[in-house]
């Protein structure tokens, strides 16, 4: 929570919901970490309340708690210092921690509602293992009756089993958006926020807001919505929704012209029924991770004539370099989709040669948004990667990130991974080691 984010002097935030207590029923002690104005409320009685220091200061309170789910209020308001804030209590005395995150509900529950949650969620990976092998097992089925079926029979079961894996991707979708209640991360607050400043003509940000890189084409797709309909989280989450469906398409489309209708229905299969963090990063609005890639299919699509060594129109190579454009305007991880395509393109050098013209034309219309908001200030987007940013440049990235921790780790030596103090690649001398006293579980 930066205090210069909005340009403003201060910034408030709310969480509201219910706090479920264990099964003892008596007087628990709350507290909250702040260096700023923070207030705590249970049941709309005020726990806690605290004004603004320029420092982390712990404020305590009581309030008598049965089991069950209480409603609760945890208000912040930033005074431009470190901008943190967390709850804590005291299950057992003298021993204060974190609220835990299975004690926060978005409704209330009862006793009874909260165990049974606790103990799906135990047995749920079971669950999944079992629908997993029965899925397995009805595929191969499918594929041993998928080879005895005719060319005409294979096309028309292909256009069927498609439409009923998009509607299955949808439906999964939105179930799981309807059950999280539209969860949105803070970033993805931000696209809702900039499409509600388009919407109301208060700007046209190029560059998510207070960094150099991302473009906000997300944004400007949901603008419309936002003005027509106002703003809305469900808004931006359908939106992400149907991206995640269309990519199924895409999926579909380009294995099915390489490998044939057979690998493009397991394909879109996979991709319609992905793991939960694929599903759920995929509904994210995060500026890249869904419109990202299906910018990328998008641009395998339209080059795989090209690939293939056939003539293109002029038309097909100007959508190429425009949505190609685009893509390194949202998000300059397209080039993970970019370079291989790009050296199969230099490959046949002579069809490259034909179509370069309209690539060129369309690729400088698809970077205009990023050479529009770049050309008056310097380039800030590109500093990384001559050496100039402010955070790590694309030297560091690869050298450090990739090649030195990165690499390594992937290939399975063992390395000092900074972020989880893993073991260094040295030898450990065994009369330096201090051996601890208690038994570590």
């Amino acid at each position: 929570l930066r205090r210069d984010f909005y340009r403003a002097d201060r910034m408030e935030v709310r969480w509201r919901g219910h706090l479920f207590s264990p099964a003892e029923a008596r007087v628990y002690r709350f507290a909250v970490e702040g260096d700023g104005f923070h207030t705590l409320k249970l049941h709309d009685v005020e726990v806690l309340k605290a004004s603004p220091d320029w420092q982390v200061v712990r404020t305590e309170g009581e309030f008598y708690l049965e089991h069950g789910a209480h409603p609760f209020e945890l208000i912040y308001g930033d005074i431009g210092y470190q901008s943190t804030v967390r709850l804590l209590w005291e299950p057992v005395l003298g021993r204060w921690e974190p609220v835990p995150d299975y004690c926060f509900t978005r409704d209330s529950v009862d006793y009874d509602d909260h165990r049974a949650l606790l103990r799906r969620a135990q047995f749920r990976p079971l669950a999944l293992l079992a629908c997993l092998f029965w899925v397995w097992h009805f595929l191969l089925l499918g594929v041993e009756r998928w080879k005895r079926f005719s060319p005409e029979e294979r096309a028309k079961w292909s256009r069927r089993l498609l439409i009923l894996m998009l509607l299955v991707a949808f439906a999964f979708r939105w179930y799981f958006l309807v059950e999280s209640k539209a969860m949105t991360h803070t970033d993805e607050a931000i696209v809702a926020l900039m499409a509600q400043h388009i919407a109301e003509g208060r700007g046209l940000p190029l560059m998510y807001y207070d960094q150099v890189y991302n473009g906000t084409a997300l944004a400007y797709v949901l603008a419309p919505l936002c003005y027509l309909f106002g703003p809305s989280l469900w808004h931006l989450k359908s939106v992400t929704c149907l991206l995640s469906v269309l990519l199924v398409y895409l999926v579909y489309g380009v294995t099915r012209r390489w490998l044939g209708d057979g690998a493009a229905l397991i394909a879109a299969f996979l991709t319609a029924v992905a793991p939960v963090m694929c599903v759920a990063y995929g509904l994210m609005a995060l500026v890249g991770p869904i419109e990202g890639v299906v910018i990328a299919f998008v641009v395998l699509r339209l080059a795989q004539p090209m690939l293939s060594g056939e003539r293109a129109s002029a038309g097909r190579w100007f959508l190429l370099g425009l949505v190609a454009g685009l893509g390194v305007w949202v998000n300059f991880q397209i080039f993970y989709y970019l370079l291989p395509v790009g050296i199969f393109l230099l490959l046949r050098a002579g069809v490259l040669l034909r179509g370069l013209p309209a690539l060129s034309l369309g690729g400088l219309l698809g970077l205009s948004p990023l050479l529009v908001y770049n050309v008056p200030r310097g380039f800030p987007t590109f500093a990384r990667f001559v050496g100039r940013a402010v955070e790590k440049d694309l030297g560091e990235i690869v050298g450090n990130q990739l090649i030195r921790i990165g690499l390594p780790h992937i290939l399975g030596s063992r390395v000092r991974w900074d972020m989880f103090h893993s073991f260094t690649p040295e030898p450990v001398s065994y009369t330096h080691l201090t051996l601890p006293t208690k038994r570590i579980v």
